[in-house]
């Protein structure tokens, strides 16, 4: 079982991306969504610290990069058949992947928080330049909205829209409820 630290998913093929907090909820969230291998995704893990991303805490990983986001963010080969999930330790590191995420062509982006938190970040964003068009395509709240009350529930919820965007037709790309529960 994994209890603490901070944990970055990103799922290729179909690919899939997020990072995880410190809370141990987060941690059981990511365990659960690596169950999206079983879905045919293919895992990969990143963290900046060495001693989170390891193939002890994570054996079911089809690859492992312990870096600076920076850096690795730069490798991923993102396409329209990629889904990226943010769930960061921090607002920094939220809009840090949002920004770059916001600018790809994957499939699905979608953010962990707090409509407050999702405001904040979005809010950093437009006074750095990013469009109100390229926010508009993040999924925040994440997943469906089955009142998800566990990491595994959560989990669930995360793979199900990700599942319903894989199903839709090229291009039928969707972003946030937010702006509309303003």
């Amino acid at each position: 079982m994994l209890c603490g630290g901070v944990v970055d998913v990103f799922f290729g093929t179909d690919q899939f991306f997020a990072e995880v907090d410190d809370f141990w909820w987060w941690a059981h969230l990511i365990l659960s969504i690596l169950n999206g291998k079983k879905l045919g995704f293919y895992v990969t893990i990143i963290d900046d610290r060495p001693e989170f991303a390891s193939a002890k805490r994570f054996p079911k990983a089809d690859g492992i990069a312990a870096e600076d986001f920076s850096h690795a963010i730069q490798r991923l080969e993102i396409t329209s058949s990629s889904y990226i999930v943010i769930v960061t330790r921090d607002h920094l590191h939220d809009a840090m992947f949002l920004e770059w995420a916001a600018t790809t062509s994957a499939a699905y982006v979608g953010m962990v928080g707090s409509k407050k938190k999702v405001r904040d970040v979005f809010g950093q964003l437009e006074m750095k330049g990013t469009t109100s068009d390229l926010l508009a395509c993040v999924h925040a709240p994440i997943g469906l909205a089955i009142d998800a009350a566990s990491p595994e529930e959560t989990a669930v919820s995360i793979m199900a829209k990700i599942i319903q965007i894989r199903k839709q037709p090229e291009g039928a790309k969707q972003g946030s409820d937010l702006k509309s529960n303003s």
